[in-house]
């Protein structure tokens, strides 16, 4: 019965019966502890204080547990499974109505770039410590970005514009011309979103879900951007790393590179 719930449904009705389960097994040894003491028996030899601490961690130590839980991200990077998001899509409802609307690869990388970059006129400071501006970019007029530069609306926008076609038509040519002309506008945006514009094209060039791309086996492909969840060593599924946001960006590109796909 459990196999026909969704799966993140079925991860968390499993937990809650783990939760109840320890639950029941400290009630039951307190009970079952003070019942035998009532009789003059031991149901845990040795002193009181072993048995308080056997009984007594029994709860901190699942709570412990379930707080580390708490603070990662429910999602298995490379999880495979077909139809993975139809259930539950992870893309905004502006992003999904460019989608159902036919639009080009150009209009969803936009959007969808603005939605997870944002666009800052002045420099800042990304997670990994360079100096970036506008819509995540890191060279300006063929330099790289650096402290206290600025730039206005107009310009970021018009640069913004610029890297984003450089990342499709350099997307294109790393995929072979047969596999580019059967994926969908958004698969082209979510790629060039992961591969080019987010990891990089050197990095993204030896790696394991380009190689499963130019092979043909799209969903083995779009698998791979899911396991790239690290920062500087940090697994961002580790809420307290700070970094979250790189693991919702993996899961939205990875259905993004999905759209098309025959479930």
């Amino acid at each position: 019965m459990m196999n026909l719930l969704p799966r993140d449904e079925r991860r968390r009705v499993l937990r809650k019966s783990q939760s109840l389960r320890w639950i029941g097994v400290g009630f039951a040894l307190t009970v079952a502890e003070t019942m035998a003491q009532a009789v003059g028996e031991q149901l845990i030899p040795g002193p009181a204080w072993v048995k308080s601490l056997v009984i007594g961690l029994i709860l901190p130590a699942h709570g412990a547990r379930g707080f580390w839980l708490r603070g990662r991200i429910d999602m298995i990077p490379g999880d495979k499974t077909p139809g993975r998001y139809s259930r539950r899509s992870t893309l905004s409802a502006a992003v999904l109505a460019l989608i159902m609307a036919g639009a080009g690869a150009p209009a969803i990388y936009k959007q969808f770039l603005n939605e997870r970059e944002g666009s800052r006129q002045s420099a800042y400071l990304d997670s990994a410590g360079i100096w970036t501006i506008c819509a995540g970019l890191t060279r300006i007029y063929g330099r790289p970005v650096v402290k206290g530069d600025r730039l206005s609306v107009a310009e970021c926008d018009r640069l913004d514009a610029e890297e984003q076609d450089r990342g499709l038509a350099e997307m294109s040519r790393m995929v072979r011309p047969e596999v580019w002309a059967g994926m969908s506008p958004a698969a082209r945006a979510g790629t060039a979103s992961f591969c080019v514009h987010n990891i990089g094209a050197a990095k993204c060039g030896a790696s394991t879900f380009l190689r499963l791309l130019n092979a043909g086996q799209r969903n083995e492909a779009c698998a791979e951007i899911t396991k790239w969840i690290k920062d500087g060593g940090r697994d961002c599924r580790v809420r307290a790393n700070g970094c979250a946001g790189q693991v919702d960006r993996r899961m939205q590109e990875d259905e993004l590179c999905l759209v098309g796909v025959l479930p």
